[in-house]
């Protein structure tokens, strides 16, 4: 399953996870495997604690480990499986077996199945613990239309009652982290974030459970521990663990370790997006792929706008924006939308495809081909179909969305191309429609932003309460953000001026990175006359004018830009002190070694009266130092909001901090 040489050479032991006690290939306690819901528990067998043994290699060899001194502790659970028996678990999906990952490795826990491979182990009655899982994943590195994970769970009363730390390989080189609870309603997320992981490469994870406070960490050597992210969840305050895997992704576990908290010796959990205090660790994404993560909405299709009659200004304007995915699309595509879209497509920029409820599998198939499957980000079906006056629309909406699946999933020719699922108008609606997981690749999801900052996106939900609407449809798949943004001039309650727009959109943006979202568009990028509530939207106005916040992502972008081959960014220690209080972050790594740091202040920049009076509202700069060990130099990159480009200004360094000013625009510092 795996190939040796990229197997790491330390197994973890119980001396690594900080345990005593710990017998082999068993667990240490009398521990119910947890089953399905409603399934009786089932006992699991027990084994004499231990005061020392051995690790195992990766390639055979046995390491010499001494446990801690006599009076800690012992485990709650342990095991390595090297009696070849996984009598401690309950596998309740997928296809598990105790195997050696490879030849001379030793024994593992192992999920082979391609779709979801799901067991469970452990006590009801366990509270607050922490598991600590050594895991050896395999990537299919399938077409980016798939996505794939692994998760390790805590918590569990049953298959549908638990809280989980997920992994998911994204092969744009954006990997995320999510802390996610489970019901039966689905799956809503609690935290999430950007982590590097590599097919082949071991590594430990471990989720904290103590009261209602979750905190997730990530080792490559079982020792040193980075800190994922802090939530809190009162849902199950009781439960065992599980492992999964799902999406084509196998994987080896083991060995499996659960401490009382306060037992093992993780590191000390880091406070929230960014740190303030003591340093922390943080692997950062590829900078390319935050800017990979930027699409704009229009309209090439339509003769009597902007994009057809100034289209040489506006594809220019578009070119320039360094914006590379579009979503554009509508009733038919002749040889001059597609001429258009070729010549868009040369520069790198690729759209999507929707398709109307009376679209044959023949006309897909043909118009896919016409446009170029290459060319094609991703297809859609009809655009919020709830809204239309059709009794019996989400059985409508979800036979096209089958239909759109089968085609496109039955010719090879399309396997590049993600199918997302229907965007509705209103996000209760997606209960309606029911789980949607077998007939796409993500959840497609329209963001109301009103008048208000980004991170609070709507006056009556927040991004985290339509994220957990729309799992009710899209369970566990990703989600993309295919219309937001803001209207300057509206005949609606929603408005805001241009200067607090240049603010909000790249925050928007950065907002939704931070959500875990693949990939967000901007609603849209020319304004239409024709439209008086959501025609002022765009970037560039009616007459191919570019407006502040057009340059402020373009800026942004250019900034960015570092295309080439996805690679491994490596960990950074810093720490922020200061006034951090609202300041959120990203942390990015060029391919030349080089970070920045996106720091932002995330509160409101308008008065938010939902009406005409709608005046920005001053919000005070706020001063914070960064401290990088071995830091010798930095450069703070901050928006000229006079005219929206970005200039770049050296910081002196004293004995590796420089102090910074931030204010409610993105400021990036570079080291």
């Amino acid at each position: 399953m795996l190939g040796e040489s990229r197997l790491v050479t330390l197994a973890l032991s119980c001396s690594l996870l900080g345990l005593v006690g710990c017998g082999s290939g068993s667990a240490l306690s009398s521990s119910p495997a947890l089953p399905g819901a409603g399934a009786p528990l089932s006992t699991a067998a027990g084994a004499s604690a231990a005061t020392s043994h051995s690790a195992t290699a990766m390639s055979g060899q046995r390491i010499a480990v001494s446990a801690k001194p006599a009076g800690a502790q012992p485990p709650l659970f342990y095991d390595d499986f090297s009696d070849g028996k996984a009598t401690a678990w309950n596998a309740t999906a997928g296809t598990w077996s105790v195997c050696h990952p490879s030849s001379g490795a030793p024994y593992a826990y192992c999920a082979t199945g391609l779709q979801n491979n799901t067991t469970f182990a452990g006590s009801p009655s366990w509270t607050d613990y922490s598991l600590t899982v050594a895991v050896l994943p395999t990537f299919t590195y399938p077409p980016a239309h798939v996505r794939e994970g692994l998760d390790i769970m805590v918590r569990a009363a049953d298959a549908n009652h638990f809280d989980e730390l997920e992994i998911m390989p994204e092969h744009s080189g954006a990997e995320h982290w999510h802390i996610l609870r489970s019901s039966p309603q689905g799956y809503a997320s609690l935290g999430s974030g950007h982590v590097s992981v590599a097919s082949g490469t071991m590594y430990w994870l471990r989720l904290n459970a103590t009261g209602s406070q979750f905190t997730a960490f990530i080792s490559t050597d079982g020792q040193h521990f980075t800190t994922l992210g802090t939530v809190t969840d009162s849902a199950y305050p009781t439960g065992g663990i599980g492992l999964r895997t799902w999406g084509g992704m196998t994987a080896s576990y083991g060995p499996v370790a659960v401490a009382s908290t306060g037992t093992a010796a993780p590191p000390s959990p880091a406070p929230t997006s960014p740190p303030s205090g003591p340093m922390t660790s943080e692997t950062p994404s590829q900078a390319d792929a935050f800017v990979n993560s930027v699409g704009v909405d229009s309209h090439f299709v339509y003769s009597q706008q902007v994009y057809s009659t100034n289209y040489p200004v506006v594809s220019q304007l578009l070119i320039n924006s360094g914006i590379k995915h579009l979503r554009d699309s509508g009733p038919a595509y002749d040889q001059v939308y597609i001429s258009k879209m070729a010549m868009l497509s040369a520069h790198g920029i690729h759209h999507s495809v929707g398709f109307g409820l009376k679209t044959t599998a023949a006309q897909m198939s043909a118009d896919l081909k016409a446009l170029g499957p290459s060319n094609i980000d991703f297809v859609e079906p009809q655009n919020e179909y709830d809204t239309y006056r059709d009794p019996n629309w989400a059985s409508t909406i979800v036979a096209e969305q089958k239909l759109i699946w089968n085609t496109l999933r039955a010719d090879p020719a399309f396997n590049g191309i993600t199918i997302l699922g229907p965007a509705l108008a209103q996000q209760r609606n997606y209960a309606v429609m029911g789980p949607l997981d077998a007939y796409e690749d993500a959840g497609n999801l329209h963001n109301a932003t009103c008048d208000l900052n980004p991170a609070t996106s709507t006056r009556s939900v927040s991004i985290a309460n339509m994220t957990t609407d729309i799992r009710a449809s899209t369970v566990s798949k990703p989600i993309w953000t295919t219309e937001t943004g803001y209207a300057d001039r509206t005949a609606s309650a929603c408005q805001t001026p241009d200067a607090v727009i240049a603010k909000y959109d790249p925050r928007l943006i950065a907002e939704r990175w931070n959500a875990g979202e693949p990939r967000s568009y901007i609603f849209s990028f020319a304004d239409d006359a024709s439209d008086p509530i959501f025609g002022s939207m765009g970037l560039i106005s009616v007459n191919g004018t570019a407006k502040p916040q057009y340059t402020a992502i373009q800026s942004m972008l250019n900034l960015l830009a570092d295309p080439g081959a996805p690679f491994s960014p490596t960990t950074v220690s810093y720490s922020l002190t200061g006034q951090t209080q609202n300041v959120h972050h990203i942390l990015l790594q060029k391919r030349d070694g080089s970070r920045v740091l996106m720091l932002w202040i995330e509160k409101p920049a308008i008065n938010g009266t939902q009406n005409a009076s709608e005046v920005p509202v001053a919000v005070p700069s706020q001063q914070i130092s960064l401290s990088v060990p071995g830091l010798t130099a930095a450069t703070d990159y901050a928006y000229d909001t006079s005219k929206w480009t970005i200039s770049p200004q050296s910081l002196p360094v004293n004995s590796g901090t420089v102090n910074l000013t931030v204010a409610d625009t993105i400021s990036f510092v570079r080291f």
